[in-house]
């Protein structure tokens, strides 16, 4: 009990032996526990752990390690990193974050479907889901329209879940609203990952998690220079609004409203690039970056 409150029930409820090493998958068991952290919380309660002491890189790293686990309970709707004893008291705040591919247009401009255009091997939806699924999102949605069952059944052997949208013709928005209405309700930021920019990472779209978990700001966005990009991130406080939007503007109009509110992620110039026409095609595939 020297260093764990109550080590003996600790122990109990989570079978350790005496003695055994207190990690951070330990800690995030003993939150969602049901007789642990969770002990007597009301059935439909929001629940928001709260992990304190997280000073230091080892003890923000493990800290980090504890949200990252806790939010594989369906339970728990978000872990706040804090020192609570500092003016300043909440360092993050980690919730689970949505990436939604949008990939139901028509690629009129192109001629045929865009998506499904082969780079270095694979589809250009197979690459962004792929950088999707290789960040901290919780999950990747992706939602397919125009020649849909041939969209789906190119990333139907990845875990992402498909989302048909039969209102694609109505423009950009429409994928918008469908994704958003497809999210589960304990999710707190979406990411809107357009299907045409290969060069996305995955690292860029931790880097947007991340800057959100930092700030909680309503829009984070990467720009290159003084030159917004995409993909973005929107919180949850602004998705009624996103829900509003119509015809092709997508989220677009939101950056002006929360202008003094948004992130910004300084990136590279390589993401800047989409695929629009078939000379966007051509240098994709002759290796221009467009910067």
């Amino acid at each position: 009990d020297v260093h764990v409150h109550r080590s003996g029930l600790l122990g109990q409820i989570l079978s350790l032996s005496p003695g055994a090493v207190v990690t951070p998958d330990v800690v995030a068991s003993a939150i969602v526990h049901p007789l642990g952290g969770r002990k007597a919380v009301p059935a439909g309660a929001r629940f928001v752990a709260l992990v304190n002491k997280t000073e230091g890189a080892d003890r923000l790293g493990d800290a980090r390690e504890i949200a990252r686990r806790a939010l594989r309970s369906e339970s728990v709707e978000s872990v706040v990193l804090a020192e609570v004893a500092t003016d300043n008291p909440a360092h993050e705040v980690w919730e689970r974050v949505a990436v939604i591919v949008l990939a139901a247009g028509e690629a009129r401009r192109m001629g045929r479907l865009k998506q499904l255009l082969d780079w270095r091997g694979k589809a250009l939806i197979e690459h962004t889901v792929d950088a999707a699924l290789a960040s901290e999102a919780g999950s990747v949605f992706v939602v397919v329209g125009a020649e849909g069952e041939r969209v789906a059944r190119a990333v139907e052997d990845r875990s992402a879940q498909i989302v048909f949208n039969r209102e694609w013709e109505a423009g950009q928005s429409s994928s918008v609203k469908a994704g958003l209405a497809a999210l589960p309700e304990n999710f707190g930021a979406a990411i809107f990952m357009l299907a045409d920019q290969p060069h996305v990472t995955g690292t860029l779209l931790d880097a947007l998690i991340q800057r959100h978990r930092e700030t909680l700001a309503p829009i984070v966005s990467p720009r290159v220079g003084e030159r917004r990009a995409n993909p973005a991130l929107f919180d949850r406080t602004t998705w009624g609004e996103l829900q509003q939007v119509s015809g092709d503007t997508g989220g677009r109009g939101l950056f002006q409203k929360y202008e003094s509110q948004v992130a910004w992620v300084d990136w590279s110039p390589e993401i800047l690039p989409d695929v629009d026409t078939p000379e966007d095609y051509r240098t994709l595939v002759q290796g221009g970056d467009g910067s």
